[in-house]
């Protein structure tokens, strides 16, 4: 087997692996949470693990790039999502995107997504290519946050779900005149 072909056996593996570790996941967990932290810490979003987020979004022209780096665990890592719109040659939108991870200057993932933008949902995002990938302990450090991020979101549902039959109660006890 040549270098090349050796090398690229390899990364073919790895980004199996990426894929297998559930990794294209992390898009929703930037998506429906992280994208909309502010900076400075976030109880009611955030396990108390994390001490710290900055937000760093930038925008030129036709791209957009939202930046979260969030701190915890002793490490700092920086999810960044880049989205471009542009126009095919036969005048069709194109959306594409990428998520990176990056901890301690290096990047550890780098995901590219291709979307569509439907009409009452905004931008829809379907998985491409794995682009970078270096397995390491840090895996197992962003799916304990990823599981304790969505578990502090199932709590506030649950909360907000009960407020709205709590208030819901009190409204027909009103209208109908219970005490």
């Amino acid at each position: 087997m040549t270098e090349e072909e050796r090398i690229l056996v390899e990364v073919e593996r790895r980004r199996k692996r990426a894929k297998e570790l559930g990794l294209f996941d992390l898009l929703t967990l930037f998506r429906d949470h992280l994208e909309f932290l502010e900076s400075g810490p976030n109880p009611e979003r955030l396990p108390k693990s994390v001490t710290d987020v900055k937000v760093l979004d930038t925008e030129s022209g036709k791209d957009s790039i939202k930046v979260r780096e969030i701190c915890f665990g002793g490490s700092s890592y920086i999810f960044s999502f880049s989205e471009r719109y542009d126009t095919s040659d036969s005048g069709d939108l194109c959306l594409t995107g990428h998520l990176a991870l990056t901890r301690a200057g290096q990047r550890l993932l780098d995901l590219s997504y291709s979307g569509e933008v439907e009409l009452y949902l905004g931008a829809v995002w379907e998985p491409n290519e794995v682009e970078a990938f270096i397995e390491g302990d840090w895996v197992q450090a962003i799916r304990m946050f990823t599981e304790d991020v969505l578990a502090l979101a199932d709590e506030r549902r649950g909360e907000s779900r009960a407020d709205a039959k709590k208030h819901e109660l009190e409204q027909l006890k009103r209208k109908f005149g219970l005490s």
